[in-house]
């Protein structure tokens, strides 16, 4: 199924947060400075206006205040897990268990550099892997069936409103 004949199933929830917890065997490899990868400028681009580029700065992987790359560590009733000293308490962070890192790329015939990320949810903007086309597209209904299956859990996935319309980010809905 070609991605674009999905555009009038509207994105689930599922799919936004699956999006932000991938299993490690289905992660897209960060690509690095010189590498190649695909520009979809606006969502649900046709693949003709989807364009090479390449790779000339990748966000620090290491920097905690990125929510995308890093989260507040939180104990089993959501409460930020904090160290040090009572009164000089830092919150402990945790890697994303699927980093979101912002590229920078040089688009041909485009002025200037584009910053973007991964675009993860079916037909979204962002830079997309050279072998895009070949991908499985995911349909709601198989994202739960996948969720499921995998046994994935949301774990400290960021709450609150974060982009997307307003979509909040929480666990896996149940079913």
């Amino acid at each position: 199924m070609d991605e674009l004949e999905t555009r009038l199933v509207p994105w689930e929830r599922v799919e936004v947060v699956y999006a932000w917890n991938r299993p490690p065997a289905e992660q897209t490899p960060i690509p690095h400075v010189g590498d190649r990868v695909w520009y979809r400028r606006d969502e649900w681009d046709p693949h003709d206006r989807v364009l090479p580029a390449d790779v000339v700065e990748v966000a620090d992987l290491d920097d905690r205040s990125d929510p995308h790359l890093w989260h507040v560590a939180r104990d089993e009733h959501g409460r930020p897990v904090v160290d040090g000293p009572r009164g000089s308490e830092v919150p402990r962070m945790v890697r994303a268990p699927d980093p979101w890192p912002w590229l920078r790329l040089r688009v041909p015939d485009r002025a200037g550099l584009v910053q973007t990320q991964e675009a993860r949810l079916r037909g979204s903007a962002g830079w997309l892997p050279l072998d895009y086309r070949q991908r499985p597209v995911r349909l709601p209904a198989e994202v739960h069936a996948r969720v499921a299956a995998l046994g994935i859990e949301p774990v400290n996935l960021p709450f609150g409103t974060m982009g997307m319309g307003g979509l909040r980010w929480g666990p896996y809905p149940s079913r």
